[in-house]
């Protein structure tokens, strides 16, 4: 973002993090526990960064509060939202992955 009233460029980092407190050796262990494909295990995905990204772009340019802003996104997750026939037909097929894979995808948690 180039800010004209100061003129610096300023850059978001919303990429995923990782637990300050996972290390390589307990992924390893953990991990190694599992056969097959590794991708779909709950170690193997960081915290969501784009929800940190999007607060801290309000924090910084915004002129709403939180609440607000995520008001529009509440009412769809309480209420529900149309979506594509293939969307569905994803989810769908991703649902059933899931219950075959459930300790895997909770890591054993």
């Amino acid at each position: 973002y180039f800010s004209n009233s100061d003129k610096k460029v300023y850059g978001l980092n919303g990429s995923g993090r990782s637990s300050s407190q996972l290390t390589c050796e307990y992924v390893q262990q953990t991990i190694g526990a599992f056969e097959g494909d590794d991708r779909f295990h709950a170690l193997s995905v960081t915290v969501p960064g784009a929800i940190a990204g999007w607060m801290d772009a309000l924090d910084r340019w915004g002129s709403m509060p939180p609440s607000d802003v995520l008001a529009p996104a509440v009412k769809l997750a309480r209420e529900g939202f149309a979506v594509a026939p293939l969307t569905a037909y994803h989810w769908k097929r991703g649902e059933a992955f899931i219950k075959r894979n459930d300790e895997r995808s909770r890591g054993g948690l």
